[in-house]
């Protein structure tokens, strides 16, 4: 025998240092198996907790599609009635009675909180008819014929 297995066995021949031995043994594979266990459970909840994740940012990114999808309908809904209204034709042919083109305007943005500015511009580029809210649920105010700009 080597040196070193003479010394393990006369190491081994007092039962305290049995004990202490096998205590040693235990928590080595204790400490190993609590290693292996978290390594383990890490990968395991990572890989949930990102299809948590990206599952959350589906669904949210799908509620928000869903609702500007709607937004855009309505918008498209409120702009197409404006076009087939009989005051509007009557005001682009006659260029006459622009207080009630204003007045359907001023219904319109009155009726939305979110819409920030309703406005007519004319073939030129020059703005007619123009009212905005400055952020959304706030009041909204007609601009003056002398504030309408060309774009």
């Amino acid at each position: 025998m080597n040196h070193l297995s003479l010394a393990f066995n006369n190491f081994l021949k007092s039962p305290i240092n049995v004990r202490l031995f096998f205590s040693f043994i235990f928590i080595f594979f204790a400490i190993i198996i609590t290693i292996i266990s978290f390594i383990v459970s890490y990968n395991y909840e990572s890989k949930h907790m990102s299809k948590d994740i990206e599952n959350t940012a589906n669904t949210f990114i799908n509620n928000k599609t869903r609702l500007l999808k709607n937004t855009i309908e309505i918008n498209k809904r409120t702009l197409n009635s404006v076009v087939k209204n009989n005051i509007f034709k009557r005001y682009l042919k006659t260029k006459q009675n622009k207080e009630n083109t204003q007045a359907l305007f001023e219904q319109i943005i009155a009726s939305d909180n979110n819409i920030m500015q309703i406005r007519y511009i004319n073939a030129d580029g020059q703005e007619e008819i123009r009212f905005n809210r400055i952020e959304e649920n706030y009041p909204y105010d007609m601009t003056n014929d002398s504030l309408l700009q060309n774009k």
